[in-house]
């Protein structure tokens, strides 16, 4: 799922700005909830938004939300939710999913996260902030959706258990052909992890592209006082000394590199 969004306007700014289909998509912004709404199709202005190159309307509004979920950044439990099954059991009622099998496909929600069946009568309060969060990918899984938009997808995780989530949104992406949205205020996250960026501060699109083109132009980051990842400062100051180094996403390889030229 592709969506185009052509002059929108948010609080009296206007932005245009795409996300592409089948890439994990970095959206760096400072927690503009209105923004989020409008990812998620929640407030919009129909006519000014196209997705797979078709301009919605009222009518085709409801079936592309059905399309898209939205995880939030922290997990919430209903409070009459007590076990995962009642939880999912639940999104499918409140969601109002057709579904043929709906045990079938809380079991198939669950294994393709990495929890198997025996997660269905935990008690949520039990769970770990990674067991949470992939509940909260369980659940988006229910409704089958191409678009997948997850904000500040890592956090209260350690470094281990990021990259294990990391690896879920690679297989959801490859595996089974999901669109995926970072929605965060974490340049490094945006840097490390995603395809595509789309940069906005105050408003205003500061600059979108594939993550190369972004992350090379280090002037109009700066221009916007926000914050460059230090392995790219680390790299650049390598360039200024006339060091050949290639742009990478993790130090390790950067180590390897300054070996191999110096």
């Amino acid at each position: 799922m592709e969506l185009s969004y052509k002059n929108i306007t948010i609080n009296k700014h206007k932005l245009s700005f795409t996300i592409k289909h089948g890439m994990i998509n970095g959206f760096y912004i400072d927690n503009n909830d209105s923004l989020k709404e409008l990812l998620a199709l929640n407030d919009i202005d129909e006519k000014k938004i196209k997705i797979d190159n078709k301009t919605i309307n009222n009518k085709s509004i409801i079936d592309y939300k059905k399309r898209i979920s939205l995880i939030e950044k922290e997990y919430n439990n209903i409070f009459f939710t007590t076990t995962v099954h009642d939880r999912l059991k639940y999104e499918i009622k409140r969601k109002e999913l057709v579904i043929k099998n709906e045990e079938k496909k809380i079991v198939d929600s669950q294994k393709i996260v990495g929890l198997n069946k025996d997660y269905l009568d935990r008690n949520i309060n039990t769970l770990s902030s990674r067991e949470k969060k992939l509940l909260q990918f369980a659940i988006a899984l229910l409704s089958n959706p191409d678009l997948i938009i997850i904000e500040e997808p890592f956090i209260k995780l350690d470094m281990k258990n990021e990259k294990k989530l990391f690896l879920l949104l690679q297989k959801l992406k490859e595996k089974y052909n999901k669109t995926i949205v970072f929605y965060t205020n974490d340049i490094d996250i945006i840097y490390k992890y995603c395809e595509h960026v789309i940069i906005v501060d105050n408003n205003y699109e500061v600059i979108t592209g594939s993550n190369k083109e972004v992350f090379q132009r280090s002037e109009i980051l700066k221009k916007h006082n926000i914050e460059i990842p230090e392995i790219i400062e680390i790299t650049n100051k390598a360039k200024k000394k006339n060091v050949k180094l290639d742009y990478h996403k993790d130090v390790r390889d950067i180590i390897k590199d300054i070996y191999k030229h110096v």
